[in-house]
């Protein structure tokens, strides 16, 4: 899977530096700051959270923008690292763990026959939380792109 993904918008050349501008005080309003600007780039990042009561965090996926203004075009790149080491951390992590706690289960349980609606419940859960933690994803993205395209 990739650490990052793109979202291109088709914009006049004149428009070009007002777009740039909207989406600079955008990804403000959720919360990233500005590492670096220069001519048509801007690069941001999101601070980690301080855990304030109320507080929403948009786009909670994403650490790094990349805004590049092209001729004729602007292009967001957005890194997804949190995303990946969380989806690893689900795919790898949360089924030897699984295993582990049925082991256990194995050793102690002297009915035998329990042991399987708990695994299987427990290999539901998995699929389950896998695939919604994907459509969740893909959700922000279509989200994302369509308030991108959207700047007014």
């Amino acid at each position: 899977m990739e650490k990052y993904f793109a979202i291109e918008v088709e914009v006049g050349e004149m428009e070009r530096k007002n777009y740039l501008e909207k989406l600079r005080s955008l990804f403000f309003s959720k919360g990233f700051i500005v590492e670096r600007e220069w001519e048509d780039n801007i690069e941001m990042f999101r601070p980690l959270s301080r855990g304030q009561q109320g507080e929403i965090v948009m786009y909670p996926w994403i650490d790094k923008l990349y805004i590049q203004g092209k001729s004729g075009s602007v292009v967001v790149s957005c890194s997804v690292k949190n995303f990946i080491w969380f989806r690893y951390l689900i795919l790898y992590v949360v089924p030897i763990i699984d295993i582990l706690f049925l082991s256990i289960l194995f050793l102690f349980i002297k009915e035998k026959v329990m042991l399987i609606p708990i695994g299987v419940t427990m290999f539901f859960a998995f699929v389950v939380i896998y695939f919604v933690f994907s459509m969740q994803f893909k959700k922000m993205i279509s989200l994302l792109a369509e308030e991108i395209q959207n700047v007014s």
